[in-house]
């Protein structure tokens, strides 16, 4: 068993009847297939204007129909870094390796080269007109790009530009940065600096004001057209600024790889939806960062070099690298894409994810999606379970489209100690929830999605019977026939019913409730039974619920006929289940000898145990008395004061005997009176023994485990 087998606690289950809604929606290619577009403009008419590594800029006046290239007979374009649109003068402005250039946004006109200088960023103030260019420094023009003057920064280069849409003649650059004192005029420090930075001006240009280093170069930009907050991307993290750039704070941003982010853009219409392109395609937060899923169905899986988002929300535009410009029509629906984090609900039209909070290092580990039916799906966690088949997390949805609730429901439940977040979203609407939790604990969501006016109603399960009726259907057979488990429930009319087995792995089922639901379909409780006995010597049982009807869960151990039960209140806290970690009669088998102890180790032992969770519990170094049989083979320990809580009695039985120079190397297993448990290995000499104490499970209550580093234990005679 992996070590954190053991946190495995709980069980869930879900069902559902439901209307599948077939979704077709894709990213599809406009043109400019095998160039590099690392530059994007539109405007409202359907022109679009595309920027390429190398290859010039192309010109598009049927919405990708079809493409011209933007050509110059004077002198050579370069490539071509950034594009800008000012609606005002009717002008497109391009950066390039080695120019700003301008051209008029009609169909007559040539590029004219306006400023001789790198412009890797572009920036048009929307309010004054203002533009901006940002290469090995800021250069404004007031004019249309006629005359420019020059601000002078110390940074080595400028990445991006963003001109504040709310706050007129501000405008934010991202930098990176590499001097030294007095090399720029005017700005004296007394370190040499390297890193990022983001520098705002309030004066279009005149003064700049720097944030704290940040670390690393500072590439693009994004402002919230609701909250007016900017965010900006560094090349390891997101961070936010709701003070029109006075500090800036990290943003989650799980999800996102952030390997090669070129581009962010916020949705114009949809409250909270940021846009990243990245080298592993584009994603998606509706949280304002905060969390992110892919949002790639139908793209190459090439690198995405820019981003572009109509005004009305309606089309957001991809650059790609080699793959030309893609498009997405954001009022249509996205399908799903399933994989191996992703599970597709009812017919695609929604997208599940789960995750959990590493309990050594706070990581998040995103769970393995396994598939069941349309409507249900549950989450395994083998990076820290070892088995891709156990299920921890469970979610069903429910198609109650039609009268009287007009709704899309959700179940979800843990079969997992750890904190855990279940991420669902409507690729139809972009509505997106996030549900978290720990413990044996789920819920239900019946009110977030709506159903809308193209949902045309679909078949909704009935909680409750209109009159009692009642089955009796058998028992769920788990561990090689060991368990048998069976359920009865009634339904709030007074009706009982037997639940319907269903074996899902040697070891985890559910229950189905017919009679009272309707639908066999429909999973209501989930068991799991983990075999333990490595550890505390017992069989672990798990339950969760789905439903909210009250039940009673019977196990019984088929050999002895030893019998618990097990019961689901229904109404408030219906969605809890339990654990079980002391089933009954069940005694761990005696562990392998290799041979009796080559050392007498018998008799009274006394040491310390040093903690290696220094940053929870600080150094400690707690007294230990132990004493071994008259063989070596098992020990009792006894820990009153263990960091982290209290242990108290242990017992211990040596597994292996490595025969060492004067002593041996030990291994084997520790375990406690209220569940507590660890495993060690180490060196036993005559008169010292120095063993390491590791994966140390220590009991909450109320299902939760706790794992510890351990330590080390030194003893003497």
């Amino acid at each position: 068993m992996n070590k954190f087998s053991r946190l495995s606690i709980g069980i869930l289950s879900l069902g559902i009847l439901l209307l599948a809604r077939p979704l077709t929606a894709q990213w599809t290619l406009l043109g400019l297939e095998g160039k590099s577009v690392i530059a994007l403009a539109a405007d409202s008419a359907g022109t679009i204007w595309a920027g390429t590594d190398f290859e010039g800029a192309f010109q598009s006046n049927d919405a990708g129909g079809s493409w011209a290239a933007l050509r110059s007979d004077n002198f050579s374009l370069g490539s071509f870094s950034a594009l800008a649109l000012d609606t005002e003068s009717s002008t497109l402005f391009a950066g390039t390796s080695t120019a700003v250039l301008g051209r008029p946004t009609g169909g007559a006109g040539s590029w004219s080269k306006l400023l001789e200088s790198q412009a890797n960023a572009l920036a048009v103030d929307p309010t004054t007109g203002t533009v901006y260019a940002g290469g090995y420094e800021v250069s404004r023009s007031d004019d249309g790009g006629l005359i420019w003057t020059s601000s002078y920064s110390p940074a080595r280069r400028i990445y991006a530009l963003l001109a504040d849409s709310l706050h007129p003649s501000t405008v934010y650059a991202g930098a990176d940065y590499d001097y030294i004192p007095g090399y720029y005029p005017g700005y004296d420090a007394p370190l040499v600096r390297r890193g990022g930075a983001v520098i705002v001006s309030h004066d279009a240009g005149l003064q700049w004001h720097f944030s704290p280093d940040l670390g690393s170069s500072v590439i693009a930009f994004a402002q919230d057209p609701f909250t007016g907050s900017v965010v900006a991307a560094t090349r390891d993290r997101l961070l936010s600024s709701a003070d029109v750039g006075a500090t800036w704070s990290p943003i989650v941003a799980e999800g996102l790889p952030m390997a090669g982010l070129a581009a962010l853009v916020f949705d114009p219409v949809r409250e909270g939806t940021l846009y990243a392109a990245t080298e592993g395609g584009i994603f998606r937060s509706q949280d304002r960062g905060a969390h992110f899923e892919p949002f790639r169905a139908g793209l190459p899986a090439v690198p995405v070099l820019a981003l572009s988002i109509d005004k009305s929300g309606g089309l957001l535009r991809a650059g790609l690298h080699t793959y030309g410009v893609w498009a997405l029509d954001l009022n249509a629906a996205l399908p799903c894409e399933a994989d191996a984090e992703t599970l597709c609900l009812l017919g695609g039209r929604f997208r599940v994810q789960a995750s959990v909070t590493h309990p050594s290092n706070g990581a998040v580990v995103p769970g393995r999606a396994v598939p069941s039916e349309d409507a249900v799906g549950s989450f395994s966690l083998p990076d820290l379970t070892g088995d891709p088949s156990l299920p921890e997390i469970v979610v069903k949805m429910v198609d109650a489209s039609g009268p009287p609730w007009n709704a899309f429901w959700v179940f979800y439940g843990s079969l997992t100690s750890l904190p855990y977040t279940i991420t669902v979203t409507d690729t139809r609407s972009g509505l997106q929830e996030h549900y978290t939790g720990s413990g044996a604990c789920g819920g239900a969501d019946t009110a977030s999605f709506r159903a809308g006016d193209g949902d045309s109603g679909g078949s909704t399960v009935s909680l409750a019977a209109a009159s009692p009726r009642t089955g009796s259907l058998g028992a769920l057979s788990l561990s090689d026939g060991r368990f048998q488990v069976s359920l009865r429930a009634t339904d709030r009319n007074g009706g009982s019913a037997d639940g319907v087995p269903v074996v899902l792995s040697p070891v985890s089922g559910y229950f189905s409730l017919p009679a009272i639901t309707g639908s066999p379909l429909l999973p209501e409780v989930w068991v799991k039974v983990v075999d333990a006995r490595a550890l505390d010597g017992h069989f672990w049982f798990f339950y969760a619920s789905l439903t909210n009807v009250s039940y009673a869960l019977t196990l019984v151990e088929t050999a002895t006929g030893a019998a618990r039960t097990y019961v689901g209140p229904g109404g408030t806290g219906a969605y809890c289940g339990g654990v079980d970690t002391a089933l009954p009669n069940l005694t761990a088998p005696p562990p392998s000898r290799q041979a009796p102890s080559p050392v007498d180790i018998s008799g009274a032992w006394t040491g310390t145990f040093a903690t290696d969770d220094s940053a929870d519990c600080g150094p400690e170094m707690v007294p230990v008395q132990m004493q071994f049989s008259q063989d070596g083979s098992s020990f009792t320990a006894h820990l009153p004061n263990m960091p982290c809580g209290t242990m108290g009695q242990l017992t211990g039985q040596i597994g292996t005997f490595d025969g060492v120079d004067g002593g041996f190397q030990a291994s084997g297993f520790l375990i406690g009176g209220s569940s507590n448990s660890a495993s060690f290995s180490g060196t036993v000499l005559p008169s010292r023994i120095r063993l390491t104490i590791q994966d140390l499970l220590v009991p909450l209550g109320g299902g939760m485990m706790e794992v510890h580093p351990g330590g080390t234990l030194e003893l003497t005679r």
